[in-house]
């Protein structure tokens, strides 16, 4: 098994550059799977919606940012996650699985996590004029909570031996109802015994 790298026009390559729908394989699970552009992404890969599960997505790695070591990472992601503490609510979108291209599954390309729906980033919600124009109600009290259920994530994360290398607000997802996201978990410190990735 291995980061898929693929060069010239593959069915994955033009699926990157705005294809609608295209199919990966789950590595655990062996389910194969429809991707759809969600339109999200940023500078390491793009996210999809996982068609035949709407409570998941796939982040999918662009080719030239597959490295062996984030296998590696990834691996041992799956291997220790972090007791949630949203419980059947994701407040850490960590990867549940690994997914590689159908005919090539052992190709790894990305991985499958949960989706997260009704969310802005934090900063709507600790901007006073945004929160007075956008969140109407939003009181002191349940920004409050809101920290409460941040510090509980960081904890969660931290209780495993991982350590959050990019807090930013960008990373952190809110809801009104003062429940918060974490994301972009692929890009935190992973220790996996005598390494760290």
């Amino acid at each position: 098994m291995g980061l898929g790298k693929r060069q010239g026009h593959s069915k994955e390559t033009v699926a990157a550059k705005g294809k609608t729908k295209w199919q990966v394989r789950g590595f655990r699970s062996g389910r194969s799977l429809t991707l759809q552009d969600s339109g999200k992404g940023g500078g390491e890969g793009k996210i999809y919606r996982v068609l035949e599960d709407e409570r998941l997505v796939a982040k999918i790695y662009h080719p030239h940012k597959r490295q062996p070591n984030q296998l590696l990472k990834l691996q041992a992601m799956l291997n220790n996650p972090p007791v949630d503490p949203g419980g059947d609510t994701a407040s850490i979108a960590w990867p549940t699985d690994l997914v590689g291209l159908p005919n090539h599954p052992e190709q790894v390309v990305g991985f499958l996590m949960p989706r997260v729906d009704q969310v802005r980033p934090l900063h709507h919600f600790y901007t006073p004029k945004t929160r007075r124009e956008e969140i109407v109600g939003f009181t002191h009290h349940y920004l409050l909570r809101m920290a409460r259920n941040l510090a509980a994530i960081f904890h969660a994360i931290h209780d495993r031996g991982y350590v959050i290398g990019d807090v930013n607000e960008s990373n952190i997802l809110a809801s009104s109802s003062t429940l918060v996201t974490l994301v972009d978990t692929d890009s935190f410190k992973v220790p996996d015994g005598d390494r760290t990735y």
